[in-house]
C-alpha cells in the first residue's frame, strides 16, 4: 500500500524519484495513483516503476520468489553491497530514455465507474473532474490593440517593418521575464526613432493599447464560486500595475502567476510548473485558456487541458464539454 493519496506535481524529476519509491513500496497503487493524477509520460512512468520496483528484492515478485529458495538473500544490506550498480544502472538507462525519447506528459486516467444499473445498461464512466480554470490576460480577459502603438511608432520613424527582429531587438521576451526593467525597455524603443519621443507620452500609447473583454470577466469572475481561478500571462510589469489599477487582477481570481514575477514566460514548461506549485494544481484537472497555439501546446505538454480562445461563446461550449458548470448568465 501506499502511504500517500497525493503525488509531486508530474516532472521527469518526479518521475525518475518514483523509480527508487517503487523500490520499497508496491509498484502497483503507485502506478495507479500517478496514472488518476496525470501529466506523467507513461513509457517513461513504466520504465520507472517496473525498473525501479526491482532494484531491492521485496519489490518484485521475481526477487521474493528467489528468496523463499535462498533465505540469505532477503538481507537488504546484502543486497545492496551485491547489486549496487543496479541503481546506476537505472539512472542510466532513465537518462538514455530521456535522451533518445523524450518527456511527453499525458493527460490522468482516472476513470469512476458508478454500481452496476438494474435495467443492464452500461456502468456510467467519467473522466477526472475540471477543478482549476487558468486564464490568460491578452486577448483572454483583455483585448488587445496594437495597430495604435505600431503607427504611433512609425510616425516617429522606428523601423516595424520586421516585427519580429523589433521584438528581439528591445528584449521583449526579456522584458516579459522581468530581466528589463519597463523604463529601460521604453528607453530602448525610443533611442530607435528618427525624430524625438516624449517619454511619458510613448508611456501613455504603451498602455493604452487594451479594451475589457466583459464576457470574459464575467466568466472568470463566476467560476470563483465554484473552482478555483488563476491567471497565467506573459506580462510586463508596466502593463500588470496598468490593467490591476483599471481592473483588479490581482483580486480577480484566487492567484496570479505573472511571467515577470515568477522569471519564466509560455510556452516554456517551467511557467507551468510554477503555477502548478504556486496554486497546487493538478495538471489533469486544469483547463488552460490561452489565445496563442503554441502556448496551448505548451499547457498540453505538461499534462493540462487548453483551450484556443478565440471566441468567448465557443471556449464557453469547449469548458461545457470538460464537464465545467459555467455560472449565470451562461447557464
Amino acid at each position: 500500500m501506499m502511504p500517500v493519496e497525493h503525488l509531486p506535481a508530474a516532472s521527469w524529476r518526479s518521475a525518475l524519484g518514483l523509480g527508487f519509491v517503487s523500490a520499497v513500496f508496491d509498484n502497483i497503487p503507485l502506478t495507479k495513483l500517478a496514472l488518476e493524477q496525470g501529466g506523467y509520460d507513461w513509457g517513461v512512468l513504466a520504465y520507472t516503476v517496473g525498473f525501479g520496483g526491482s532494484m531491492i528484492w521485496f519489490g518484485s515478485s521475481a526477487g521474493v520468489a528467489i528468496t523463499n529458495l535462498f533465505p540469505d538473500a532477503r538481507s537488504v544490506g546484502a543486497w545492496l553491497r551485491g547489486g549496487w550498480h543496479v541503481a546506476l544502472a537505472y539512472v542510466a538507462g532513465f537518462a538514455a530514455v530521456m535522451l533518445l525519447l523524450g518527456w511527453h506528459p499525458h493527460a490522468a486516467q482516472r476513470v469512476v465507474v458508478s454500481a452496476s444499473r438494474r435495467d443492464g445498461a452500461p456502468a456510467r464512466v467519467s473522466r477526472t473532474m475540471i477543478r482549476n480554470v487558468v486564464f490568460d490576460v491578452g486577448n483572454v480577459l483583455v483585448k488587445l490593440h496594437y495597430q495604435p502603438f505600431i503607427q504611433y511608432l512609425g510616425r516617429a520613424g522606428v523601423d516595424m517593418a520586421d516585427l519580429p527582429r523589433w521584438l528581439s531587438q528591445v528584449d521583449l521576451e526579456g522584458h516579459e521575464r522581468g530581466d528589463v526593467p519597463g523604463e529601460v525597455l521604453l528607453g530602448r524603443i525610443a533611442g530607435m526613432a528618427t525624430r524625438p519621443l516624449d517619454l511619458a507620452e510613448l508611456r501613455t500609447h504603451w498602455l493604452s493599447m487594451f479594451e475589457p473583454w466583459d464576457e470574459m470577466f464575467t466568466l472568470a469572475s463566476g467560476l470563483k464560486a465554484a473552482y478555483r481561478v488563476h491567471l497565467l500571462s506573459n506580462i510586463d510589469d508596466m502593463h500588470w500595475a496598468h490593467l490591476d489599477t483599471l481592473y483588479g487582477l490581482d483580486t480577480l481570481v484566487h492567484g496570479a502567476c505573472a511571467s515577470f514575477r515568477v522569471g519564466a514566460i509560455k510556452p516554456h514548461a517551467d511557467i507551468y510548473r510554477k503555477a502548478e506549485s504556486m496554486f497546487d494544481l493538478d495538471p489533469a484537472a486544469t483547463v488552460f485558456l490561452d489565445d496563442l497555439l503554441p502556448n496551448v501546446a505548451g499547457a498540453r505538454d505538461c499534462g493540462w487541458h487548453a483551450i484556443h480562445h478565440t471566441d468567448a461563446g465557443l471556449t464557453r461550449s469547449q469548458l461545457r464539454a470538460l464537464g465545467v458548470r459555467l455560472p449565470a448568465p451562461f447557464t
